[in-house]
């Protein structure tokens, strides 16, 4: 099966996750939060009504990515899933899960 990459971030990758939170965003809507850093850069992504989480840290923050990819799934017709978190090659990812979308946050 072909990958649709999400275009939210590009080869999430080649980043680091250097933070990951849970709550409630404004609306009410179950969040999780995940912080990639990448050089100087810092970017913050929040999955909305996150399912199937895993998450695995080896150790303290920063942990490397892997090989996170960053799935559009909406053209699957999966009811109130739009994206999926995943293992893109045998190195792995810190996260993986299902969302209705996500968003970048600043």
């Amino acid at each position: 099966m072909d990958r649709n990459d999400h275009p939210i971030i590009d080869h999430p990758w080649e980043h680091s996750l250097s933070e990951v939170s849970w709550g409630l965003a404004c609306d009410g809507e179950l969040c999780l939060d995940i912080v990639l850093t990448k050089g100087g850069s810092e970017r913050r992504l929040r999955f909305v009504r996150p399912q199937q989480v895993r998450i695995e840290l080896s150790g303290g923050y920063p942990q490397e990515c892997g090989d996170m990819v960053i799935i559009d799934i909406r053209d699957r017709g999966w009811e109130g899933l739009g994206v999926e978190v995943a293992e893109g090659g045998a190195s792995g990812s810190p996260v993986t899960l299902y969302a209705r979308e996500v968003l970048e946050i600043k």
